[in-house]
């Protein structure tokens, strides 16, 4: 009761009330790019300048109906630009990724893959901003509003994500959403897509913000939430930035290719199955955004289909059905078919 009950505060916390709009700070910009190039330098975490460091934080997993499961230790080790270490430890998982000097990536792996949230942590923490491509792109739009009163001021920027995932059925287009701290210029909560992720306990560490709780939600439910320490600094020669002996080396780069990642040319879907909308959902009047994480195969075929967040699991489970027999073009990387990892939107929408 407990733990709802937190993450309902946390839940009112991070949620900017868009029709309360308030007098803009007398320092908060009034152009988005200026905000947004304002807010960049105080994200840099992979910038040149910075002492090596180590952090260490605690994660949460949840399932589709906002119930916490698993927990798990997450460990980052950075020495420069091109030296880092991610270790991911929960009950009878375990993987390290390594990076090293002369570019080379190798990983250590056991149990299962890890999941959507786990995998993208380091977003959460070190690249919560537009990628710069939209900050320098002409072509994309952007807006701004300031919301709230008071304490509870908070500078918005709407951006349009620059990747558009192919294969997303039914889904309009909506805009990302990353509300500031006007004076400050400190990230407190982005909107994306169905998510809400809340950031909180912000310290500044070598000029860059950090925050040490962060707390993502699906709709009302939620769905990930992570504490993270206070970061120490290490020596640019610590162990724990050398792969393990029994480390293997990353030669197959598909394996790392997400899309959006530059260089590489989309897919594009050739067969597509319409969800059924489960008629027990119609009866209880749920309807929302399904959303997949999913491997899409050299073949342009579904591999690997999993929801990362549903508003019910008949909804979840009719997507998946649809889904899995979806087949693409295949993704190219230098002219070379690829596996990718995506997410695929299906929303069920009632009266449609």
């Amino acid at each position: 009761m407990r733990l709802q009950l937190l993450l309902a505060l946390c839940l009112a916390a991070v949620s900017p009330a868009f029709g309360q709009s308030a007098a803009p700070a007398a320092d908060a910009p009034s152009d988005p790019h200026a905000l947004l190039a304002a807010a960049l330098p105080f994200y840099a975490f992979n910038d040149a300048t910075l002492k090596p460091w180590h952090l260490k934080a605690s994660y949460q997993l949840y399932d589709l109906k906002g119930n916490p499961t698993e927990k798990g230790t997450w460990e980052y080790w950075w020495a420069s630009p091109k030296v880092n270490r991610m270790s991911w430890t929960r009950k009878g998982v375990e993987h390290t990724r390594w990076t090293t000097a002369d570019g080379s990536s190798y990983y250590k792996d056991s149990g299962a893959p890890l999941k959507y949230f786990e995998g993208n942590l380091t977003s959460y923490l070190f690249y919560p901003l537009p990628f710069r491509t939209l900050l320098d792109s002409k072509g994309n739009e952007l807006g701004i509003k300031t919301v709230g009163n008071g304490a509870q001021t908070r500078t918005c920027v709407s951006a349009t994500d620059p990747f558009q995932i192919p294969g997303t059925f039914n889904t309009p287009p909506v805009p990302d959403v990353y509300c500031f701290d006007p004076p400050t210029k400190a990230l407190l909560t982005v909107h994306k897509e169905i998510f809400t992720t809340g950031y909180g306990q912000i310290v500044k560490t070598q000029g860059r913000y950090l925050a040490r709780q962060v707390v993502v939600f699906a709709g009302k439910i939620a769905a990930f939430s992570f504490n993270a320490e206070e970061p120490d600094f290490i020596e640019a020669t610590d162990p724990a930035l050398t792969p393990a002996a029994d480390s293997a080396a990353r030669v197959d780069s598909s394996k790392q290719i997400t899309e959006g990642q530059p260089g590489i040319l989309m897919g594009h879907l050739l067969k597509n199955t319409p969800p059924e909308y489960p008629i027990s959902s119609k009866e209880q009047g749920e309807q929302g955004v399904v959303i997949l994480e999913a491997r899409i195969g050299k073949d342009g075929k579904i591999k690997d289909l999993d929801a990362v967040a549903a508003p019910s699991l008949p909804l979840a489970n009719a997507a998946i059905n649809a889904v899995k027999s979806w087949t693409y073009s295949p993704y190219l990387l230098n002219g070379q078919p690829v596996e990718v990892e995506t997410t695929i939107n299906v929303v069920f929408t009632l009266g449609h």
